[in-house]
């Protein structure tokens, strides 16, 4: 039996149970805030994070799909600011945001008539959309401060009725906290009526790389660290059963894990179901993110309607890999020539890439290049 959950979930009901000495709240509440609960983990109280009701629908944030939030739901969230999208998805349903067509779409091609909202850095979902494709439940339950919002997935392990008497006293002292924040800035803060975009220099590189052994993964992920790069990693259903612990290493550390079908190992799909199978019992993780060889190329439809992302390069350098600055300096031309904004580079077996990546991503930083993780949605 896996302990460390109701471990967990023991430590936080013993914070909660210390939280009940402390005096609650009895002042009048603030309107317009409410406590964020997943499962069984409350979420910090945050202006930017909260959720908020309008037009009848309540909107959550984008951050209850972060972190463990995310993986008790079992839902990740791609949002890119660039491209101006969100994605939800789990392994077999898919919900894409146009946020700036105000659109929305799933997997199998249904729209759907409710939007995403953007305020600040966040996207906020309605959370009909979200009970219904994805199976979520929530409930809105008053407490003696304001009210809260719990969405689960049929995890938690504590009913409302046991959760909110357990966090009592730890939801009236995180209250007291967020109000006492709200008061103890003397100068008043003007949101502007509109947000500037960041404006970013240089070009955006998106690096991937076919996993090879551990040793030599681990050196390619020393190396991005040391430039501030992430990447996608890309690895077999076999690989992903066998290196538990580098999946938890490559995900822990910022970068995209991506599927490569092995050419003997049978049907692309019964791939992709097995090697998210291994992926989520190593971290909790699904992956979209596919690479298919040549052998596969017939096969490409069929993953991309079972809902997966089949990736293409911009650039296919795996035959001539950076095995020396040399080599880093002709990739390094080649991307700076071009027009484009944005590259997807495919760099092949990870240990090939040793010897010249360093010289590579320096040359990119000096021309302010992003070198960014591919996600589902760009």
């Amino acid at each position: 039996m896996n302990r460390r959950p109701l471990r967990r979930l023991w430590a936080l009901l013993l914070a909660m149970a210390l939280a009940l000495a402390i005096t609650p709240h009895t002042g009048a509440a603030l309107s317009g805030v409410y406590f964020t609960i997943v499962n069984d983990d409350p979420m910090e109280l945050n202006q930017e994070t909260m959720p908020f009701i309008s037009g009848g629908q309540i909107y959550v944030s984008n951050a209850i799909f972060s972190g463990i939030y995310g993986k008790s739901l079992g839902v990740s969230c791609a949002y890119s600011t660039v491209k101006q999208t969100a994605t939800l998805f789990t392994i077999r349903t898919a919900l894409f945001f146009d946020l700036a067509n105000q659109t929305t779409t799933d997997n199998q091609g249904n729209t759907y008539s409710e939007r995403a909202v953007v305020k600040g850095s966040y996207v906020f979902f309605p959370l009909s959309i979200l009970t219904r494709v994805f199976g979520l439940t929530y409930s809105y339950t008053s407490t003696s401060t304001v009210p809260a919002i719990r969405i689960k997935s049929g995890s938690e392990q504590l009913s409302d009725a046991m959760f909110f008497d357990a966090a009592s006293g730890w939801l009236a002292s995180s209250y007291a906290a967020y109000e006492k924040s709200l008061t103890s800035s003397s100068t008043p803060s003007v949101e502007p009526d509109e947000e500037e975009p960041t404006v970013y220099e240089g070009q955006t590189v998106y690096l991937i790389f076919k996993v090879t052994q551990a040793e030599e993964t681990r050196e390619i992920l020393e190396i991005l660290d040391r430039y501030g790069a992430s990447a996608a990693f890309l690895l077999t259903p076999r690989q992903m059963e066998e290196e538990q612990a580098l999946l938890r290493e490559i995900w822990g550390r910022g970068h995209a894990i991506g599927i490569l079908p092995a050419a003997d190992g049978g049907a692309v799909i019964d791939q992709l179901e097995r090697a998210n199978d291994a992926l989520w019992a190593a971290a909790r993780l699904r992956t979209r993110l596919v690479w298919l060889d040549k052998s596969f190329s017939g096969q490409r439809g069929a993953a991309e309607e079972a809902g997966y992302c089949v990736m293409r390069a911009t650039a296919d350098y795996s035959r001539s890999p950076l095995s020396s600055s040399g080599r880093a300096d002709n990739l390094y031309a080649h991307i700076s020539g071009l027009p484009s904004r944005s590259h997807l580079v495919y760099l092949g077996e990870d240990a090939g890439n040793t010897g010249g990546l360093a010289s590579l991503l320096s040359d990119l930083n000096g021309i302010r290049c992003r070198m960014l993780a591919y996600r589902e949605t760009l």
